[in-house]
């Protein structure tokens, strides 16, 4: 009899169901995690900006590094920006890109209430467009983003997007990294020498990685001189630099290889930074309409998502 109790009690544990309740799925909805920020260039020209002709550049996916844990807080504030490039192998711009984006993630009722003190002090012509839910007024006069609707919080545990901007460079100096090629052809192939040169030396580049379209077919590989390591896989040569910074703004690659000067283009870059090119930065979060700081934390994250040498 014990036997057939301990099983009844084994039975009913393990087919029990829990009622939770679902979602409503209603509620504001001001951006969400991975949002498609390419749309902000239909939004500057309804708003009669003129915007250059991005149509082509063609988005890759290159191997994005592992991210970091970030400790986060009931109130976190995410800042990414992609930067997209095509340069001629002369040096001349093609384009020039860094779109960006501010999200808010909150996760405590009593930090649903607030406002974000967002400083823009980048001399160059940054295109900047809050959400519409956002005080559009509070942020042009005052650098404020807070919600449009006085007493509004912000939703829970969402990521919301509450700023967008956009930086087109017309200059290579306006480049974070350039890359001089001069592949020089000889009776056995092509002589390359790469060299890489950081424009900016506040700036610090992780994860570099450079790739060459090499075809050994017909003669080999030599590579003569490289500051950082390669690797030579599926017709191309990578050459990787961890860090690329005021210490090391500058490096050379030279190799001989198969082939005409022509067969080394394009020449692909990727890499990441943890701080924001376009120089705009939360100075702070208040309690909505006072002047009480909130405790907040922040992540950045800077990726190319096509920088290409054609």
């Amino acid at each position: 009899y014990q036997r057939r109790v301990r099983e009844a009690v084994v039975s009913t544990q393990s087919t029990g169901t829990t009622n939770r309740p679902k979602p409503s799925g209603k509620g504001l909805k001001l951006g969400r995690k991975g949002a498609d920020i390419d749309t902000f260039v239909d939004a500057i020209r309804k708003d009669g900006g003129v915007v250059k002709d991005s149509s082509k550049i063609a988005v890759t996916e290159p191997a994005r590094p592992t991210a970091a844990a970030v400790t986060t807080s009931p109130l976190h504030l995410r800042q990414e920006e992609k930067i997209f490039a095509s340069i001629h192998r002369e040096g001349d711009l093609d384009s020039f890109e860094v779109r960006g984006l501010l999200c808010l993630h909150v996760t405590s009722e009593e930090c649903a209430s607030v406002q974000i003190n967002v400083a823009n002090t980048d001399s160059r012509q940054v295109q900047i467009q809050t959400h519409p839910n956002i005080d559009k007024r509070a942020f042009n006069e005052d650098g404020v983003v807070r919600m449009k609707q006085p007493g509004r919080p912000f939703p829970l545990n969402t990521d919301v997007g509450v700023l967008k901007w956009r930086l087109q460079g017309a200059d290579s100096q306006d480049l974070p990294l350039i890359l001089n090629c001069w592949p020089s052809e000889s009776g056995r192939g092509c002589d390359v020498n790469i060299e890489y040169e950081l424009q900016d030396e506040a700036l610090e580049l992780f994860n570099v990685l450079v790739s060459i379209p090499v075809n050994t077919q017909g003669g080999a590989l030599n590579v003569a001189q490289c500051d950082g390591s390669y690797t030579h896989v599926h017709g191309a040569l990578e050459w990787s630099i961890p860090l690329v910074d005021k210490s090391s703004k500058s490096g050379t690659l030279e190799f001989s290889a198969p082939g005409d000067a022509e067969s080394f283009y394009p020449v692909n870059i990727s890499f990441n930074m943890n701080k924001p090119y376009c120089a705009i930065k939360v100075n702070g979060v208040q309690g909505a309409g006072t002047d009480k700081p909130m405790p907040f934390s922040t992540e950045c994250s800077v990726i190319t998502e096509q920088y290409v040498i054609e």
